[in-house]
C-alpha cells in the first residue's frame, strides 16, 4: 500500500504470504488502489489473487487498471480471467472507464476481449458520453464494437441527437 519495493522484497523473501488477507484486500488489491502499478504488476505475475478486496459494488482491478490505461496489467488481468464485463455501483465497466478516460489502446483490448460496450453510467451510454467528449476515435470503436446508436436516456436523446445540438457534425 505504501509503494515500498525493498520491503515488499524483504517481506516476500522472507517467506511472507503473497495472498495474505485483513478487512482491506491483499497486497496486490492494496497496491493497485493506491496507484502502485507496477508493483501491482509484478504481485499479479507472481500469483497474487486479483479477487481479494474488492467488494460487491465496487471497482474491480481490471476496471481501475483500465481507468489508468495500464494495459500490461489490463492483459493480464484478462488472461487470468478477470470479469470484463463487471459493473460497479454506478453502472461503470472496465470499457466504460477506459473510454470515459479516452485511452484507445486499453478499449482496443477490452473490446478484442469480448467486452460489451453498452454500460450506461451516469445515466447515458458509453458513446453518449463520447459524443459529449467530441471524440471520434472512440466513437468509431464503440460502433465498431456495436453499441447501440437508438440508446435513449432518461430525458429522450440518443447520441446522435448530442452531437447534432453540439455541432459535431462530423461525429
Amino acid at each position: 500500500e505504501q509503494g515500498d519495493v525493498l520491503a515488499m522484497r524483504e517481506a516476500l523473501v522472507a517467506g511472507a504470504p503473497l495472498n495474505a488477507y485483513n478487512e482491506s484486500g491483499n497486497a496486490f488489491a492494496l497496491a493497485l488502489k493506491a496507484g502502485h502499478y507496477t508493483i501491482a504488476e509484478f504481485l499479479l505475475k507472481v500469483g497474487a489473487s486479483f479477487e481479494q478486496g474488492f467488494e460487491v459494488g465496487e471497482p474491480s482491478a481490471l476496471m481501475l487498471a483500465s481507468a489508468e490505461g495500464r494495459n500490461d496489467l489490463v492483459k493480464q488481468l484478462i488472461i487470468k480471467g478477470a470479469e470484463i464485463d463487471h459493473v460497479d455501483s454506478q453502472g461503470y465497466t472496465a470499457a466504460a472507464n477506459a473510454a470515459l478516460n479516452r485511452h484507445l489502446t486499453t478499449l482496443k483490448i477490452l473490446i478484442n476481449a469480448g467486452a460489451k460496450v453498452d454500460a450506461d453510467p451516469q445515466g447515458k451510454s458509453i458513446l453518449m458520453h463520447m459524443v459529449i467528449d467530441n471524440n471520434p476515435l472512440i466513437v468509431q470503436q464503440l460502433i465498431g464494437a456495436g453499441a447501440d446508436v437508438n440508446y435513449r436516456d432518461t430525458s429522450g436523446d440518443t447520441a446522435l441527437g448530442l452531437a447534432r445540438r453540439a455541432g459535431y457534425y462530423d461525429l
